[in-house]
């Protein structure tokens, strides 16, 4: 049995340099050998797009630390592929700059980056903070259940979204969370250049969520974090026998 400690591999969508990344190696090199491989530039909302039909570059900018210029996912592939010294213990992407919630993580880099961890059999978790969250306190909230996650290896083609509030409540603890829905108005806002030719701003704030308390946005809107299990499987049995009524579908 090998005596070498954990790896975890750190990534997120917000680019190396960025805080959450940062606070979130310091508070985890106590639990084991930090590895960090992240997009060179901010990739929000990229979700699981990845580089087949151009040359990703990368380099090390630190000891264990890589950026490459490519997407969450290709950090991933690559980090797997080639940089890493031995196969990882556990996947951490983010912490993430903003939460991503519900609907959220069909978009979200930060959760590909998990998803492409999983992908190739290894525990992950997706770790996201409120817009105005401390990311060293976040960081330091999160270490127990880093701890918890390393002694409890996740299913297979299992991983977690976790999301912390902006504000933890002063009593606050990890709460087991649905994904609420998190819906956003398909918002197209037309300006008009200096020269005259159109262009176009999309997107917009999200809707207000569901009355569902068991939710993740109720969770993280109460000051709690919330704990999100997801599973890559997308069957749905109910959805299956609706489809053998089609009387083309055998």
């Amino acid at each position: 049995m090998s005596d070498a400690p954990p790896l975890l591999l750190l990534t997120n969508d917000d680019g190396y340099q960025a805080r959450g990344l940062c606070a979130l190696a310091e508070a985890l090199a106590e639990l084991g050998e930090v590895w960090i491989v992240a997009p060179q530039q901010q990739m929000s909302g990229v979700s699981h797009a990845i580089s087949l039909h151009r040359p990703v570059r990368a380099a090390h900018f630190a000891e264990r630390s890589v950026w490459v210029d490519g997407t969450p996912a290709d950090c991933i592939y690559c980090a797997l592929g080639h940089f890493l010294p031995r196969p990882p213990t556990l996947v951490l992407s983010g912490i993430n700059h903003g939460p991503n919630l519900g609907d959220d993580i069909f978009y979200s880099g930060t959760m590909a980056a998990a998803v492409e961890a999983c992908l190739a059999g290894y525990s992950a978790m997706a770790l996201s903070a409120g817009w105005q969250a401390d990311m060293d306190v976040s960081a330091a909230a999160i270490v127990p259940l880093v701890a918890e996650a390393l002694d409890h290896p996740m299913p297979e083609r299992t991983l977690l979204n976790v999301n912390i509030p902006s504000t933890l409540a002063a009593a606050w603890r990890f709460c087991n969370a649905a994904l609420g829905p998190r819906p956003y108005p398909k918002v197209v806002e037309r300006r008009v250049d200096p020269r005259g030719a159109d262009y176009y701003w999309i997107g917009g704030a999200n809707l207000p969520p569901s009355g569902n308390p068991h939710s993740d946005c109720a969770i993280v809107d109460r000051g709690e974090i919330s704990v999100s299990a997801l599973r890559l499987d997308w069957g749905c049995r109910d959805a299956a026998q609706w489809l053998a009524t089609w009387p083309s579908i055998a």
